[in-house]
Parts: structure tokens; C-alpha cells; sequence
């Protein structure tokens, strides 16, 4: 599946999390050629975090209050309460080396 042209995995792909994932990123080296050496994965839920950490990808979170410390007691390390200024969010993307306990 893709959606203007980028490659996507949904629920309607897989049923596990773990697997919707390794779909998109299957889908995302054929559509660009390449062998992808490392992915972020930025997810809103405790179940996000897992799946990076199932997978070994870089985790962002997306949250604050109660969501951000649910989050960072699952293991995020870096938890932002927005993806703005737009700015800001793309440096998290392209400084996160940090992968998910």
C-alpha cells in the first residue's frame, strides 16, 4: 500500500504490531532501493515502545502528563509533547541515537 506515492503498513497488513512494521520497512526498501541500516519508530503508546524495543529500532514518543510518563516507564528515552515547531521534531528524527530498552 502506498499513499501519495510512500510506502505504508497498516492493521489491514498484519495483526501484530512487530510485523506491521517490518512490512512498511520491506516495502520501503523496495520502493527506494536500499538496505535501511537503522529506523526511528515515533508512536504515542506503550505498545509502541515495545514494538521498537521487539524490533531494535530508535523510539520517539509522542506525549505529555500521564501519556509522557507511561511512555518513559516502558522505556522511551526521549518523549516530545507535539511534533512542533516542525523544525524541532525533524532534529529529534536526525539526532536519535538512542534505541528503546
Amino acid at each position: 500500500m502506498a499513499w501519495q506515492g510512500l510506502p505504508l503498513a497498516s492493521s489491514t497488513d498484519a495483526v501484530s504490531r512487530e510485523e506491521i512494521l517490518r512490512t512498511g520497512a520491506r516495502r520501503a526498501a523496495k520502493k527506494y532501493a536500499t538496505r535501511f541500516t537503522s529506523f526511528t519508530y515515533v508512536g504515542d503508546g506503550v505498545w509502541d515502545v515495545r514494538a521498537a524495543a521487539a524490533l531494535g529500532w530508535r523510539f520517539i514518543g509522542i506525549g505529555s502528563g500521564k501519556e509522557a510518563a507511561n511512555l518513559r516507564q516502558a522505556g522511551a528515552a526521549i518523549v516530545t509533547p507535539h511534533y512542533r515547531p516542525a523544525k524541532a521534531f525533524f532534529e529529534l528524527l536526525l539526532d536519535n541515537p538512542v534505541r528503546v530498552a
